[in-house]
């Protein structure tokens, strides 16, 4: 018997609606897995004229909008309005006040696209309840502009959640919830991101709702989330005029300083390492010796082989006037002392992230090759300068940092996906398992995506055994890309569930210069990691 599709209702306040939640319909009507086949129109209620007070306390805000605008008009114009009728042909309309209780029964869900609250007929008879999108901090009291107190207040990132009400829940609760690193300079070019960025997410949940046991998508997710921190009542608060003047000088003096300091100083990835007697990784990195590249190019990603007493060190390595990364290796004696790097595979695409494994004897590397949408193993010939492609693991995929584990006699890899959702890259890990390396079919982890934390998501080295409990280092990217890693310990890995915990962070605070750490490995007697530092021109 054929799986019917999901039956949807819209709630909108018209049929103009804005081109990214008009693109989330859209997507959905041409999809294999739901159907609208109901609109309910409501109708705002009447908004309360902003006092002649209010408007002079908020001339500085529309002053600073409207040169905004003028800097940056966002395009493509996420909140140009597009008519639904378009694209929904003859689906059946009502109001929220004559819609009949017959066609609401027939629902599996609703998605809200206005700002009313919910009648209350409907939340009793549709199957899994209303969802709707929220673009801020659900847990904050209050809210206003979309981007602007993420902006005025210098916050890390904005929060996109989509919000369920109604069965299965009892309370308003948080069905997904990702977010986004801010712009440091512009709102509107913010807001519009986001705004896109958002549009197919509630697609992509649908769709696995749609291939799932409902009680065990709604479990998976739920549990996810703190759901007594959402505040039902918040406050729209446009800024003042000493806000806006406070928020926008900080903001364009960051910007001025930030364009001076790039004239005397400028960033590089590098690479430190130290050596140690026993097998335990060190916790503490102020005593790591520096290995400086020239100030042409980066030295990122060290990954590390032990081969008769010589450390070969593999990198991604990036000239500044070159579009491309490529993987090169290090000699490096018992003693510290090292040899230049020497180029050992070259694409005409973006090579990093040179992942090592060996199996049955043989020698391979997984390096990141999403510039080529593909998730490639190299085979070595010969060791450790000549490499050959083996295989393409997975074809038209966005992948990075690919990583490959081998436990109860099985693969697992583990990768970063940019899905259709535009999420970013560092937000959701993903997991897929193999019996054989060489295998075509790589299953998807039940619980994909197995972690949805930028502070925890993407990896940032081999996974590693230590005192029979299996640890991932993983990138925190809260701060920005790359900024800290995070070594968590992998409590549950199977091909049913995945559980991990955050056992220990490392902050790159031990230098002046440095602000970014995200690759750590190491062989039995050398751990290496890289670190991005300031350098004078």
């Amino acid at each position: 018997m054929t799986k019917h599709k999901l039956r949807i209702g819209l709630l909108v306040e018209s049929n103009n609606l804005s081109s990214w939640s008009f693109n989330c319909i859209e997507s959905l009507i041409h999809s294999k897995y739901a159907e609208i086949v109901l609109v309910i129109k409501t109708k705002y209620p009447s908004e309360k004229k902003a006092t002649f007070i209010s408007k002079i306390n908020q001339i500085s805000y529309a002053v600073f909008k409207a040169i905004e605008n003028k800097i940056h008009k966002p395009y493509p114009d996420a909140l140009a309005q597009k008519n639904l009728k378009s694209i929904l042909g003859n689906c059946k309309e009502s109001s929220v006040n004559t819609v009949e209780i017959e066609d609401l029964k027939q629902l599996d869900l609703i998605i809200q696209l206005d700002k009313n609250s919910i009648p209350e007929q409907l939340l009793k008879h549709v199957k899994f309840g209303v969802w709707s999108y929220y673009f801020g901090d659900c847990s904050k009291k209050r809210k206003g502009p979309f981007g602007i107190w993420e902006l005025f207040e210098n916050q890390i990132d904005t929060k996109v959640s989509i919000l369920l009400k109604g069965h299965p829940v009892e309370q308003d609760s948080i069905l997904y919830e990702t977010s986004f690193s801010n712009d440091k300079l512009y709102s509107n070019r913010h807001a519009h991101t986001i705004y896109w960025k958002a549009a197919n997410m509630l697609p992509r949940m649908l769709e696995e709702l749609y291939k799932s046991k409902p009680d065990e998508f709604f479990k998976k997710w739920l549990d996810k989330y703190d759901q007594s921190k959402i505040q039902k009542h918040q406050d729209y608060k446009i800024p003042s005029n000493f806000q806006t003047i406070k928020a926008v000088s900080k903001l364009y003096f960051k910007a001025f300083k930030g364009v001076i300091e790039r004239r005397s100083y400028f960033e590089q990835w590098i690479l430190l390492f130290q050596m140690h007697s026993n097998k335990k990784r060190p916790k503490s990195f102020e005593n790591f010796k520096r290995i400086l590249p020239p100030k042409d190019r980066i030295w990122a990603d060290p990954f590390v082989i032990e081969r008769n007493d010589t450390y070969y060190i593999f990198i991604e390595e990036l000239l500044f006037n070159e579009p491309f990364g490529k993987i090169a290796v290090i000699e490096m004696d018992k003693d510290g002392n090292y040899k230049s790097p020497k180029t050992i595979i070259e694409q005409p695409y973006h090579l990093s992230y040179p992942f090592l494994i060996e199996d049955d004897g043989k020698l391979y590397m997984l390096p990141e090759t999403m510039g080529n949408n593909t998730i490639e193993l190299y085979k070595c010939i010969a060791f450790p300068y000549k490499w050959e492609l083996e295989k393409v693991i997975m074809n038209n995929i966005k992948a990075v940092d690919s990583t490959i584990f081998k436990h109860d006699n099985k693969y697992w890899l583990f990768t970063n996906i940019e899905e259709l959702n535009g999420t970013k890259m560092q937000s959701e890990l993903h997991l897929f398992y193999s019996d054989s390396l060489l295998n075509d079919h790589w299953i998807a982890h039940k619980q994909n995506p197995i972690v949805t934390d930028k502070s925890s998501s993407r990896p940032a080295g081999e996974l590693y055994m230590s005192e029979n409990c299996i640890f991932r280092p993983a990138q925190n990217c809260t701060k920005h890309y790359g900024y800290a890693m995070n070594i968590n310990k992998i409590t549950t890995l199977n091909t049913n569930s995945y559980k991990e915990c955050l056992e220990q962070s490392i902050y790159p605070n031990w230098s002046k210069d440095m602000f970014s750490t995200h690759t750590i490995n190491a062989s039995e007697t050398l751990t290496v990691i890289d670190a991005k530092i300031k350098r004078k021109r």
